[in-house]
């Protein structure tokens, strides 16, 4: 689910971090992968039309991470 700017500033970091949480805890590695595939990691690339990988978004990022093997455990959390 995405929120906006405001609200997740009045909402505060201890609820959003509760929340993030969560969302790591109930879902699965893949699940949430193909979530952000879905509807935060492909845009149409004007000049050849082809669908292209965003090399800034959410799910983009978390791909190099995980890659990297840098780090053992991270969250990517992405505002405007």
């Amino acid at each position: 689910q995405t929120y906006s700017e405001i609200f997740l500033a009045k909402s505060g970091p201890n609820r959003v971090q509760t929340w993030v949480d969560g969302v790591c805890r109930y879902n699965t590695e893949e699940g949430l992968r193909a979530l952000l595939m879905q509807t935060h990691g492909h845009f149409m690339d004007e000049s050849d039309g082809e669908d292209s990988l965003d090399p800034w978004s959410p799910a983009a990022m978390a791909t190099r991470i995980r890659e990297s093997q840098s780090i053992e455990q991270c969250k990517v959390v992405v505002g405007s």
